[in-house]
């Protein structure tokens, strides 16, 4: 797969309701997600930097920052002090929609 890293860059909220098996699925802030209690999500701007969000123990919205980067073609690396290291495969990306493997 040539990844567009273009569709990337954008805040990406996680939609639950369409993940499977071990597939997570991503769409833009700005899709229409049904209500759900605390959605995680991530911003990857074009700069390099990240902002991940997700809810605290008391379902508040919290947030962090850290970096993102492509290794290899398809692998999604984003780097927090607050959540560590994420790698994700990613095995498709459009501009409304992104799924992904957790590998790490």
């Amino acid at each position: 797969m040539a990844l567009n890293e273009q569709f990337l860059r954008k805040s990406w909220i996680h939609s639950h309701e369409e993940d499977e098996g071990d597939a997570m699925v991503f769409r833009p802030s700005t899709f229409a997600l049904p209500p759900s209690r605390g959605r995680h999500g991530f911003s990857l701007n074009p700069d390099g930097t990240a902002v991940l969000t997700g809810p605290d123990p008391a379902d508040r919205l919290t947030s962090g920052s850290g970096e993102w980067h492509i290794e290899d073609p398809n692998r999604l690396v984003i780097d927090s002090a607050q959540i560590g290291r994420r790698v994700f495969e990613i095995t498709s990306a459009s501009p409304d929609k992104l799924v992904v493997k957790r590998t790490q």
